[in-house]
């Protein structure tokens, strides 16, 4: 059986977050599946190569949550195309909330997963949000800051 791919929406914020949510073979059969939330750094929407890693997770037997922060892609909101570092964390804990309640995911097994900037989103989301039990991190945008700081700082030893 294919994996299976749904487009959703959940609540964030008094708006919505566009979604696509990836369920693997196992979750057909009524057996329960851990899943993961992700989303993409700045200015990114979901359809710019997130799906082949929801697709992997799924075929991992892991669901995936790909969804779009609030004010981009598909998604609601105002103002458009806005960078706001805490609603986008408070996107990732809605996707939780919203992963947690579906009747194919264990909602003990949840994790939250960043590319780019939201790198450092999952890692305050799970500080701060026991449910997310795993953190997967891609191109955490906060290392390339620490870069730039040594640089302007010790301008010949500027190394990570």
């Amino acid at each position: 059986m294919p994996i299976e791919k749904r487009d959703v929406m959940f609540k964030s914020g008094e708006t919505f977050a566009a979604a696509w949510f990836f369920l693997p073979e196992q979750a057909r059969s009524r057996q329960r599946v851990p899943a993961v939330a992700m989303a993409h750094g700045i200015g990114y929407v979901k359809e710019m190569y997130l799906e082949p890693y929801a697709r992997r997770f799924a075929a991992a037997g892991i669901a995936a949550l790909a969804f779009d922060f609030r004010g981009f892609g598909g998604s609601g909101g105002e103002p458009r195309q806005r960078v706001v570092p805490h609603d986008q964390m408070e996107d990732y804990r809605n996707a939780l909330t919203w992963l947690s309640l579906q009747s194919e995911i264990d909602a003990d097994r949840l994790g939250v997963w960043g590319t780019s900037f939201s790198g450092g989103h999952v890692i305050q989301v799970a500080a701060h949000d026991p449910r997310a039990l795993l953190v997967l991190m891609q191109a955490d945008a906060e290392f390339g800051l620490l870069a730039a700081d040594r640089h302007r700082a010790h301008p010949r030893q500027a190394q990570v």
